[in-house]
């Protein structure tokens, strides 16, 4: 599809047809359009959690405020931040801004790469990130950022209404 189709199909699922699973290779492809993104002073600060496992789903979706779409998604990808390969070159602006800035843009690369594919997808963003961490063993270096349900389309929903470019946007 072209771009601007692609853009506006992309909406955020929360119900997701359980008969139909993504395979190892349809994440591969999807993780390797991720990691395609562009990053600060190309350190490339991503990790990748791949969760299928219901177990580990059900403790993610109670540290993630019960937010449904967790327990629902075939897929949970858990988009990390890697600390140590920002802040020896930036700082703490490298781990607390460019690090962030780096991964929740590869994980969209990689939901609009879902998309193309016929696949559906959530964000989650507020999820208790200690918990998290523990859940998944992550070593200290990583912080849990986004939380990327994956599956098929369980449902259609309309495309929810945006602001008018006119009150967003500014001419100088």
């Amino acid at each position: 599809m072209d771009f601007a189709e692609l853009i506006k199909k992309r909406s955020s699922v929360r119900k997701f047809n359980r008969e139909k699973t993504i395979t190892d290779s349809q994440i591969k492809q999807l993780l390797e359009m991720a990691i395609l993104t562009p990053s600060e002073g190309n350190l490339q600060p991503w990790y990748f959690v791949v969760v299928r496992d219901g177990k580990v789903k059900s403790k993610l979706y109670e540290a993630a405020l019960k937010q449904q779409p967790v327990k629902e998604a075939p897929v949970v990808i858990v988009t990390c931040l890697n600390k140590e390969k920002t802040f020896w070159k930036y700082g703490l602006r490298g781990t607390q801004l460019y690090a962030i800035q780096s991964t929740a843009l590869a994980t969209y690369q990689l939901w609009l790469a879902a998309v193309n594919e016929g696949l559906a997808g959530c964000w989650i963003g507020a999820f208790d990130e200690e918990q998290v961490s523990q859940i998944l063993g992550l070593s200290k270096n990583l912080r849990p950022v986004v939380l990327l349900c994956l599956g098929y389309a369980g449902e259609s929903p309309e495309l929810t209404k945006r602001e008018s470019i006119d009150k967003v946007t500014e001419y100088k």
